[in-house]
């Protein structure tokens, strides 16, 4: 018995194994073409049914073996079941594969989504049941004390489906068992069956490293910054040459920032042993690279990127990535020149490339827009340093091969920026999805505008912060960059001297503009509401001032007018930022504002509901 189901075992592990290599060679081709599509498919069915019967009948003929139907796993005290060693480390094998291979299936298949607290019902029944099946067996796996992956597979499950204290909580068990096995180990770190009640024969630190890589993104999901940063920093600092590639493979429940391209990921097969282990450390750095950045540990972030850079692993456009993130934190530690420096090279180097201008079939536009999208970033990251540096002089390159010429002014830049966003939009193409276009294309035109004025064009600056006002007022899901867009807008027309326009914008931004037109028509209680949000407003400026000169991070608002605009962080759809900053802007400088264009507002609402007065007076007269 023992022999016949080993034999339906390995029978099954072919079939899976045959599924998805043919899925790896014949996948892509049945896109364009539908009969080939629908043959891929039912070849594919057939042998999944043939692996899930070779699984029952390995089944069988364990429970013929042990003389029960009922699946086999211990507890983790031992007291209930039967030990792996008394039939030779094989109790339940056929049960255990097969329901590990079906969790692995079922975390492919789920989609990421925060919201979602079940296995998705609006799944075909005969999927959802066999989901539920699979999800039920993995718990009772992971209570045992016989798996520790399916523990790692259930956390990673949790976490698709957006549980991500459940998925915490599991991963610590298979990190609490690693812990206890370490005693056990031989001198390679290898767990033998034969040593410890597991019928796995387990490499300690790949399932650490696993794990810590799951638990580091979990808690990225969950808010808390600080943590990834320590368990990643905790994987780089050990022994990172003896990482498995396998490590880099695990579900991943969030996506990174930045990350390389597709082509890194595919050449990871192909690469010998030494380019393997360092492109999993390219990925840990990567990781690093972004919850560093959520941090706001910027030291940590400038290192992640230069210590990837030295690495020269370079597939497809990763080394743009690569180079632009590495801008990205040089702007945060204020090394400005440096930055302009990198970015002028990305820019020349991009602008050479044909892959601009697309041929005309998929793979060629995918390619185009994704070069496109750099080089916006590189555009606008150019337009940092030389606002930066207070640099906006006129500076060009001029390419001998193309005979054409390259300028880095801000304005330049912007418009190439803008002009790339209007192709990615007219493109039809689902790589940029809609909120994350018009968010883009929200922060070209603040950024356009901001050229403009620096360059002492105030009328373009005001029609593309008008332009930026406009798009996030038709645009809820960018609702969180209306704020600045105002800010920009209002402080322009209070520049301007058109401050009666400026206090309407700021107080329509702010939630007042109803107040204040109704103080207009003479309104008493909302003339008084006005009056009592000015004093709230000079009270909330007067007291912030204060606390910040008290602390010693006061600053003398005739040195420094505006401060930079930092973004947010988006955690789901919630803001998470620290108390100096709303919506990215400085707090004192929304306070100040407020304070000038309140006291404006109430004068001016005074005069208009006094007229309004005589005006019916005299008519009572």
């Amino acid at each position: 018995a023992t022999l016949r189901s080993r034999e339906r075992l390995v029978d099954a592990l072919s079939y899976h194994v045959a599924s998805v290599r043919y899925s790896d060679d014949n996948g892509n081709k049945s896109k364009d073409d539908s009969r080939h599509s629908d043959l891929y498919l039912a070849k594919k069915k057939a042998m999944i049914e043939n692996r899930d019967k070779c699984f029952q009948e390995a089944e069988d003929w364990e429970s013929r073996l042990l003389g029960t139907t009922i699946p086999i796993c211990h507890d983790a005290d031992g007291k209930h079941g039967i030990e792996a060693g008394e039939s030779g480390g094989y109790v339940g094998y056929a049960w255990k594969i097969k329901h590990c291979l079906h969790g692995l299936e079922l975390a492919s298949s789920l989609r990421f989504d925060t919201t979602l607290t079940s296995l998705d019902e609006t799944s075909p029944q005969s999927s959802m049941l066999k989901g539920k099946e699979t999800f039920h067996a993995l718990g009772q796996l992971a209570r045992s004390s016989s798996s520790e992956f399916s523990r790692s597979l259930l956390g990673c499950i949790h976490a698709l489906q957006g549980q991500f204290t459940n998925a915490v909580s599991s991963m610590q068990k298979v990190l609490d068992a690693c812990e206890r096995r370490n005693s056990t180990s031989d001198n390679d770190g290898v767990v033998r069956c034969a040593d410890f009640d597991s019928d796995e024969e387990i490499d300690i630190g790949s399932v650490e490293r696993r794990t810590a890589v799951n638990m580091a993104l979990c808690f990225t999901a969950l808010g808390e910054v600080n943590t990834p940063v320590e368990l990643l920093l905790h994987l780089l600092t050990t022994d990172t040459d003896s990482i498995d590639s396998a490590s880099g493979r695990h579900v991943m429940p969030t996506s990174m920032l930045l990350s390389a391209d597709s082509y890194e990921k595919e050449a990871l097969c192909y690469e010998s042993d030494v380019v393997k282990k360092k492109s999993v450390k390219c990925k840990l750095l990567w990781m690093l690279f972004h919850a560093s950045s959520l941090a706001k540990d910027w030291a940590t972030c400038l290192d992640s990127m230069e210590e990837l850079n030295e690495m020269g692993l370079s597939y497809g456009n990763a080394s743009f990535h690569r180079d632009i993130a590495l801008v990205f934190a040089l702007l945060q530690c204020r090394r400005a020149s440096t930055a302009h420096d990198i970015t002028t090279k990305i820019i020349r180097k991009m602008m050479s490339l044909a892959v601009l201008t697309p041929i005309g079939n998929e793979a060629s536009q995918y390619e185009s827009i994704s070069m496109r999208i750099l080089l916006i970033l590189a555009d606008l990251y150019n337009v940092d340093t030389c606002l930066i540096r207070d640099d906006f002089s006129k500076n060009k390159y001029y390419d001998a091969t193309s005979s054409t010429s390259i300028s880095f002014s801000p304005c330049e830049c912007t418009k190439r920026a803008v002009e790339n966003i209007d192709f990615i939009s007219s493109s039809n193409n689902d790589m940029m999805k809609p909120p994350t276009i018009n968010e883009l294309r929200v922060t070209v035109l603040n950024d356009r505008g901001i050229a403009l004025l620096m360059s002492g064009d105030s009328i373009g600056a005001l029609g593309c912060f008008r332009d930026a006002v406009a798009m996030t007022a038709s645009n809820p899901s960018i609702s969180w960059l209306a704020l600045p867009a105002y800010f920009n807008l209002s402080l322009l027309l209070l520049r301007d001297g058109r401050i009666e326009e400026s206090c309407k914008s700021w107080l329509g931004a702010r939630g007042h503009l109803p107040t204040l037109e109704s103080a207009m028509q003479g309104n008493n209680l909302d003339l008084q509401k006005l009056r009592d949000i000015r004093l709230l407003a000079i009270n909330r400026h007067g007291l912030l001032m204060a606390r910040r000169n008290f602390s010693g991070d006061g600053m003398v608002l005739e040195q420094e007018n505006v401060m930079e605009w930092v973004p947010p962080n988006l955690v789901g759809d919630e803001l998470n930022e620290d108390d100096n900053h709303h919506y990215g802007v400085d707090v004192s400088q929304i306070t100040a504002l407020d304070v000038v264009l309140l006291r404006f507002a109430v004068s001016y609402a005074e005069k208009k509901a006094a007229r309004v007065f005589r005006r019916n007076g005299g008519g009572v007269f």
